[in-house]
């Protein structure tokens, strides 16, 4: 079996997008980790996700034939939009940024190890620390986990006013550039 020139660009064009859905994936990890109310932006962007992977299905099921080719074709569409679609509702809601007026009053800071490959070994023998958790209290009295790569609350206290600015992105979801 021989691929005709157009089936050969087909599989490099899937291969091409997949690889770009997987680069800017990775790239969306830290603004998903410093997203305000992350666990419900996430499930509703899985849901919006699932939702675009069936319609997207609907519109390619007309190239299967069998009917287990249709079901691979919904499936799959709908685990891969549903993956993706977190990050590109957080670059979406990065196209248009105003700064809000909220406070933040720092809590505490956790320090995170294993967060990247190359860990830095002190002469003591003790491993540092790859990124710190700033633990937040917003206005409204709920606490939030922003995630940095630096230390950046050395000196505060807790109660005090963070030094950290808060976003409002074009889809309204409130978020902090991470560091």
């Amino acid at each position: 079996m021989k691929l005709s020139k157009q089936d050969l660009i087909k599989i490099l064009a899937s291969l091409a997008a997949f690889v770009l859905l997987v680069f800017i994936f990775i790239r969306e990890i830290p603004y998903n980790i410093n997203t305000f109310n992350r666990m419900e932006v996430v499930l509703i962007s899985i849901g919006a996700g699932i939702v675009a992977g069936v319609l997207l299905a609907l519109y390619f099921k007309r190239y299967a034939e069998e009917l287990i080719a249709r079901f691979q074709i919904f499936v799959s569409l709908a685990v891969m939009c549903a993956i993706f679609f977190p990050s590109i509702i957080s670059m979406v809601n990065r196209i248009q940024v105003t700064e809000t007026g909220e406070h933040l009053t720092y809590v505490e800071t956790r320090e995170v190890y294993g967060m990247v490959f190359k860990g830095t070994l002190e002469e003591d023998g003790e491993i540092s620390a790859d990124s710190y958790d700033i633990v937040v209290e917003r206005e409204n009295g709920k606490r939030e986990a922003i995630r940095f790569s630096r230390e950046i609350s050395a000196g505060w206290e807790e109660g005090q006013r963070a030094d950290i600015t808060v976003h409002r992105g074009l889809l309204g979801i409130h978020f902090v550039y991470p560091e």
